[in-house]
């Protein structure tokens, strides 16, 4: 057995510095309590102010809100949902209309974003103890299959068939219109159902307890075990008690790893962003791409599965090292929705960058209300190759997870000499996203917020409005075996 060489980078990416003292959550709400906070009816004249200033932000500053739709679809869903606002609704329903809205526009940077809601909001949308007492991969036929529990009642490698009565599969059915993706394709969509990411906040943390709410701080969980299927009522908790006592521990991985078995390379990369660490990125690149000259590897295989995005610069570092020739960048035009924001809007808007408020004398107008950005874009008409390029053969392992920065960075290796894709689908859009820049509306009569984008990046109407394509396709899950198959054929 040959000698296995590894090299891993930790990148920490909260945003506070290393030596500050993290203050502790504060306790969850118990689940009546969260439920009565939900539950708080909101007057029209709260819920249709919210929706006007959300309409008229989204046409003045959304650059893709006819990306999809047209103006008459948009009109109508604002009206609909304007009429279904003149009776009270409740918080709750309320953060729904909101998301359907804003997911209808089939841009993954444009949502009711679980990170920047409001702290009163935060009490009773993610924090309270209303959450499933489990974690789950979704599998083929939207089945949920448990990964972690923390009751004893539910064990990994269980099934569960349904929740409160409703079958899994209804579940997601109803949950997709929420949830944010680029594109009509539900793969992305899918893949933010699950507990993949391990992240803070999980949409299924979101979702669930807004349309099939706990019954007195419990749920009703169906689920099959040994070809036997059996009904039971589980207590809901919160997501950090869960995430605090789940079983079995998952590994402590960093976030970028390499491992060397011989003369084939598994560089697993699940993030581009730099956090508070952003100088170790390009050094591991760089100690990565030598190692693997050094120990005469002739295969790589990438694993970008559960990679979302991020940094475009870290993306584009790690791309001219898995190239032969420089990347000539297919034509893309970047563009924003205005020149200034309009005086009534800025009230309701803050951003990390005073410039977003006033792009006068760096814009130019196409013409058609919408105006061309300057120089700078994010990735340059031509890439070159590294000093150090790896010049084997690269087996890359995609996924619907796949978005934003590795969605462009799969988009612009394949089809390359010596590059093969083995997995599903990216879960971007060819005809590109939006991103880059952010405005925060806030919602003053309900105290929601909005993620809305800025830049809007477009390959072409002519491009299908799906992912990147692989060139064998598998199940994510079963890609890397495939892949190890063929590095050694």
């Amino acid at each position: 057995m040959s000698r296995v060489v590894r090299l891993s980078l930790h990148l920490f990416l909260a945003a506070a510095p290393a030596c500050a003292r993290q203050a502790p959550p504060p306790p969850p709400l118990p689940a009546d309590s969260v439920a009565a906070l939900r539950n708080e009816l909101l007057p029209p004249a709260a819920t249709q102010g919210d929706l006007a200033l959300l309409d008229r932000a989204f046409r003045a500053l959304h650059p893709a809100v006819y990306r999809y739709n047209t103006p008459a679809t948009w009109a109508g869903r604002v009206d609909s949902l304007r009429q279904w606002f003149a009776t009270p609704r409740t918080r709750g329903e309320a953060y729904l209309a909101f998301a359907r809205l804003t997911a209808s526009l089939q841009c993954s940077h444009t949502y009711m974003s679980f990170w920047n809601q409001p702290g009163a909001v935060h009490r009773w949308l993610t924090d309270g103890a209303d959450k499933i007492p489990f974690e789950y991969a979704l599998a083929p036929g939207d089945r949920w299959v448990v990964n972690r529990s923390s009751v004893a009642a539910v064990l990994p490698g269980d099934t569960v068939l349904a929740v409160n009565g409703v079958p899994t599969d209804r579940i997601v059915a109803r949950l997709l219109p929420y949830v944010r993706g680029d594109g009509p394709d539900d793969g992305k969509r899918r893949a933010l159902l699950d507990f993949r990411h391990r992240k803070r906040y999980e949409a299924i943390d979101v979702f669930l307890p807004l349309l099939l709410p706990p019954v007195d701080g419990r749920y009703a969980v169906t689920l099959r075990r040994g070809g036997r299927d059996t009904t039971f009522q589980v207590t809901a908790m919160a997501a950090a008690e869960r995430r605090a006592h789940a079983q079995p521990v998952p590994p402590d991985r960093p976030p970028h790893e390499l491992a060397i078995e011989g003369d084939v390379a598994i560089l697993r990369v699940d993030a581009f962003d730099y956090g508070r660490d952003e100088g170790k990125w390009a050094p591991f690149v760089t100690a990565t791409f030598d190692t693997l000259r050094r120990r005469g590897v002739r295969t790589l295989i990438l694993d970008l599965r559960e990679n979302e995005g991020g940094s475009d610069d870290g993306a584009r570092l790690l791309l001219q090292h898995l190239v032969r020739t420089p990347v000539v960048m297919p034509p893309v035009r970047r563009y924003v929705a205005y020149d200034t924001v309009p005086r009534a809007l800025r009230p309701h808007l803050r951003t990390w960058d005073d410039a977003f408020y006033d792009r006068r004398g760096t814009v130019r107008p196409r013409g058609d209300g919408t105006f061309d950005l300057g120089d700078g874009a994010e990735w340059p008409a031509s890439i070159p190759v590294a000093d150090n390029a790896f010049t084997g053969r690269v087996i890359v392992l995609t996924s619907y997870v796949n978005s934003s920065a590795s969605h462009v960075m799969l988009r612009l290796l394949a089809r390359r000499p010596g590059v093969t894709l083995v997995g599903d689908t990216t879960g971007g859009s060819l005809r590109a996203s939006t991103g880059g820049n952010l405005f925060f509306l806030t919602l003053p009569g309900t105290g929601m917020e909005v993620d809305l984008p800025l830049i809007a990046y477009d390959w072409g109407m002519a491009n299908p409005p799906g992912g990147v394509p692989p060139d064998i396709a598998v199940p994510a899950a079963e890609a890397l075996g495939v892949a190890l198959r063929e590095a050694r054929r």
